[in-house]
């Protein structure tokens, strides 16, 4: 027996969904123009359905649903149900009463006396169509016409005929006059219909725009041609396929270089012409930010996927890959569940979300116009710590003069100082604390964190139980980057930065939710930490 494939048996379902449309999927030149869009309406359809399983507080979906969601789509009568649904929803809008009693008013009337198209043809199926059709995108309907005509198309029987082909319409599986036919379509323009049975004829399957006109003059082949292109182009270069379907491509893709490997192998067609039909074909394509990190396993593994000649080694390393990605996105989960369970028990004090990193440092003095002289000068250094609330996305910031942080250092006794003083300070009396880090050994992971933590667990006056998390190496963007991101935004519109006090005031005015805590008193000059040798 056959084994069930979810994604052929969706696209399959989808292509059969609007049962009226037969000859719509039904060409084989149509076919493979449609792919590609098919593909990209599959993944949406299926991220909708993802959303409906979610666990018992209605947060996300954990991998015990998930469980659940593979054994749906391992029955196809569920599976092909979902998708029909969605296809309901989705590609059938309901007329309205106006369109009813225009039906209504046109069956009244018999639109000719020699197939008497009302008689055989009732309201219900012509407004089936008429739905159908109605859903379908501009470019759709172009190419479903394309493929109606190559079904309706035979030769004509007269030799002197003007016409290259006579069309016998259908509706229905029931032939028609072309009257008929257009209003069942909700065609009204008679040049619209010859505009595409033109096109049909000389052989351009192409998309027309509302003047008539086409947009392109990409014939089959020439089109075929750059579909084989731009797939091969995708596939040497994408990163990464995340669970959501994108398809990520490196920071330096550009479609401009995309286009000048394309012309070197004897590409014909123009630069715009590419650049629309990619953007049409290609939805879920997305560039990579230089600026964001990227992890060394995914660049290794990659780059091995890229150099490797064997298709054993390669299936290998994609596998060793998927696994690695699917460790990161369930570890990712399991943090954004914790994240809204933490938001949803807010009122309940006894229990509490936080996360910790460390901020690159910033710099001063800093200077929108820079005078020649200060780029050769040091510049002071502020360091930047951060423990975030999950619970109300608040972030205490502690925020280090440059002796301080060259005298107390970034390591482990500097780390667990600023945790025992937001513990003796903002966090008394606790239930429970989930805490999240980074895999930096010299600040979090470490037995010094894990010793401190048990510690801190016998005290009377803090908390009963300590949950810690460290989210996967390559994969650690979390709340606390976010609220450094947000106070280096407004660092960086800033014309001038000169002193300590002026960089405590820019991070309180980044959030209304920042508290900022300086490591030296500005006003006093003393101490607000005591740091301790663990």
């Amino acid at each position: 027996m056959e084994e069930f494939n979810p994604i052929e048996s969706s696209l399959k379902t989808m292509t059969e969904s609007i049962e009226s449309l037969k000859g719509y999927y039904m060409s084989p030149e149509i076919l493979p123009m449609i792919k590609s869009y098919l593909k990209s309406e599959l993944l949406k359809t299926l991220h909708v359905i993802i959303e409906i399983f979610h666990d018992e507080d209605g947060i996300t979906l954990t991998r015990k649903n998930q469980e659940k969601l593979n054994k749906l789509l391992n029955n196809p009568n569920n599976f092909n149900r979902i998708i029909e649904l969605e296809n309901e929803k989705k590609y059938l809008p309901t007329p309205s009463r106006e369109d009813i009693s225009h039906f209504q008013e046109f069956f009244r009337s018999s639109c000719c006396s020699t197939l008497k198209c009302t008689n055989k043809i009732n309201i219900q199926e012509s407004l089936i169509t008429f739905k159908n059709f109605l859903s379908l995108s501009k470019l759709q309907k172009d190419f479903y016409i394309y493929g109606q005509l190559s079904v309706f198309a035979n030769l004509p029987k007269r030799k002197d005929a003007k016409s290259k082909f006579v069309y016998t319409y259908k509706v229905a599986n029931k032939q028609c006059c072309r009257k008929f036919y257009q209003f069942s379509h909700n065609i009204t323009s008679n040049y619209w219909l010859n505009k595409r049975i033109d096109n049909f004829e000389e052989g351009k399957l192409e998309e027309v725009d509302q003047r008539g006109g086409s947009f392109n003059t990409i014939n089959f082949e020439v089109r075929g041609y750059l579909n084989t292109f731009i797939d091969n182009y995708l596939g040497k270069r994408q990163l990464f396929s995340p669970a959501n379907g994108l398809i990520i491509l490196p920071s330096t893709f550009t479609h401009k270089r995309m286009y000048e490997k394309y012309k070197e192998v004897g590409g014909t067609v123009s630069f715009s012409t590419m650049y629309n039909h990619f953007k049409t074909f290609w939805p879920s394509v997305r560039k990579q930010s230089p600026k964001n990190d990227y992890c060394s396993t995914c660049f290794i593994k990659q780059s091995l996927l890229r150099n490797t000649e064997s298709l054993e080694e390669k299936e290998e390393i994609q596998e060793s890959l998927d696994e690695h990605l699917e460790k990161s996105q369930d570890a990712r989960e399991f943090y954004k569940v914790n994240i809204e369970r933490a938001k949803v028990i807010e009122l309940d004090t006894k229990n509490v979300m936080m996360s910790l990193d460390w901020a690159q440092n910033w710099e001063l003095p800093r200077y929108q116009k820079q005078p020649g002289e200060i780029y050769f000068l040091q510049k002071q250094k502020v360091g930047l710590f951060g423990i975030t609330d999950e619970s109300i996305d608040a972030q205490v910031f502690y925020v280090f003069p440059e002796f301080e942080l060259e005298s107390y250092g970034k390591g482990a006794n500097t780390t667990l100082s600023l945790l025992f003083h937001y513990f003796s300070n903002f966090k008394t009396n606790l239930r429970k604390i989930i805490i999240y880090a980074d895999n930096c050994i010299g600040q979090n992971k470490n037995n010094y964190l894990l010793w401190f933590l048990h510690w801190i667990v016998n005290l009377d006056n803090v908390c009963q139980e300590i949950e810690c998390n460290f989210l996967i190496k390559g994969h650690t963007k979390f709340s606390c980057d976010r609220h450094f991101g947000l106070a280096k935004l407004q660092y960086k519109k800033e014309d001038f930065i000169e002193t300590y006090s002026e960089v405590l005031d820019i991070i309180k005015n980044s959030s209304q939710t920042n508290v900022v805590v300086p490591i030296r008193n500005p006003s006093t000059n003393q101490l607000n930490v005591d740091f301790y040798n663990w």
